[in-house]
């Protein structure tokens, strides 16, 4: 085994990276990603991207540290969007193909689209990357409306963000309160309270329906005012890799306890990946 190519330029896939070398590994690795940035952390884009107006963007290494410390090759901006397991060549958007002797898919998730929003004349936008923290960055600097459906961790992260630097704030989350699946309702009130006394303002028990260029519209029949909408309500696996592998991904990527797909010398590591837990006896929905 001398090639190992992993598809994905994330967190998952540069500790992969970083292990490979930790654990003695002398061939060849090369990584993958579609963003024109080294590997960084992403839960820095709904806390300190957002909490302060001058936060640098946290790399795990920089570029040059990659290739001159550890010897590994990153392409950047460089989408996967191809695989041939016989042939064992990873293709680019661009026209490169990369040969591996093991593939490790670390391609992540993305965010849920809201349909009742495409093509709306309203700003939307979603929080997956450096430039969505940034953009929505200047948002908060600008002091607008913000509308953010959705009231899990990232838009409460994002709300609080906002309210505490001077915007109005509304979120507006389907169920009749916060966090409802994860925790009881003592825990969602307090957390409610804590940050309406930043600012911000619930909607629960509604749903987007629509939108004008300043507003939106919600399944209540109220009418939200906002100069922008942020929609946080969930991921899906990026897989379109693992699709063209024919492997199973409706739920994420299947794999062993020890990572691995069906198709030999294929893995997959991160978000992307569902693996079957032993302690349930079952993989994690």
């Amino acid at each position: 085994m001398n090639d190992i190519v992993i598809a994905g330029a994330g967190q998952a896939g540069a500790r992969a990276a970083e292990a490979l070398r930790a654990r003695g590994f002398k061939g060849s690795i090369t990584m993958i990603g579609e963003e024109p940035h080294p590997p960084y952390e992403r839960p820095q884009l709904s806390k300190s991207l957002l909490q302060s107006s001058d936060a640098p963007v946290a790399y795990i290494k920089q570029a040059a540290d990659w290739t001159r410390t550890l010897d590994i090759r990153i392409e950047t901006g460089a989408a996967a969007i191809d695989c041939d397991a016989d042939r064992r060549i990873v293709s680019t958007a661009d026209g490169r193909d990369f040969r591996f002797d093991r593939l490790l898919l670390a391609t992540g998730t993305r965010p849920r689209r809201l349909s009742a929003l495409e093509g709306a004349g309203i700003e939307v936008q979603y929080l997956r990357s450096v430039e969505d923290a940034l953009r929505f960055r200047r948002h908060i600097q600008a002091r607008s409306r913000i509308a953010i459906v959705g009231g899990g961790v990232i838009g409460l992260e994002a709300a609080c963000a906002a309210a505490r630097s001077g915007c109005h704030v509304t979120v507006i989350e389907s169920e009749e309160r916060l966090l409802a699946r994860a925790f009881p309702p003592l825990v969602s009130a307090l957390v409610a309270d804590r940050h309406r006394s930043h600012g911000v303002t619930f909607v629960f028990g509604a749903t987007v329906t629509g939108s004008t260029s300043r507003s939106v519209n919600l399944s209540n029949g109220a009418d939200i005012a906002a100069d922008l909408v942020l929609v946080g309500v969930g991921v899906t696996p990026s897989a379109e890799l693992a699709v063209r592998l024919g492997l199973p991904a409706a739920e994420g990527i299947a794999v062993d306890a020890c990572g691995r797909t069906v198709v030999p010398d294929i893995f997959c590591a991160g978000d992307a990946a569902l693996q079957w837990s032993r302690c349930h006896g079952r993989a994690p929905i």
